[in-house]
């Protein structure tokens, strides 16, 4: 990272400090990714490759990087957790499906509340994600 950072007409540095912060947060949020990819169960959900894991934050920066790690292996990612998050890197529009659920979204960003219908339809154990959700 450049100690720099321009905006519009603003030129503002970080301290060493600053950067430190940054550094740490960057490797938390790799660190959670890390721990979501190795929970991670791929589905078959009508007829697409969907990787499906619990996850209470982070939610586009998790769903971007699996997606972007895992581009042969998936078609889209759910995030369950408090709510539900679709995210995919694909000609897919995961909105739909989300609206499917009562919710919405944009075509590679979508998301909906948590429903017995979503958890059944994604096997997701609710067990599972009342424990993920104290990570």
């Amino acid at each position: 990272y450049s100690n720099k950072i321009k905006s519009g007409f603003v030129s503002f540095g970080f301290t060493e400090e600053e950067l430190e912060i940054v550094e740490t947060r960057k490797k938390e949020i790799n660190d959670y990714i890390d721990y979501c990819e190795q929970q991670m169960k791929i589905i078959d959900y009508n007829g697409y490759k969907c990787g499906v894991l619990t996850c209470d934050k982070y939610f586009t920066e998790v769903g971007n990087a699996l997606c972007d790690r895992n581009p042969d292996s998936i078609d889209f990612i759910v995030l369950v957790g408090r709510r539900c998050s679709f995210r995919t890197r694909k000609d897919i529009d995961v909105s739909a499906i989300a609206q499917t659920y009562g919710g919405g979204g944009h075509k590679r960003a979508s998301g909906c509340d948590v429903s017995e219908a979503l958890l059944n339809d994604f096997n997701v154990d609710s067990y599972v994600l009342k424990k993920a959700n104290k990570w």
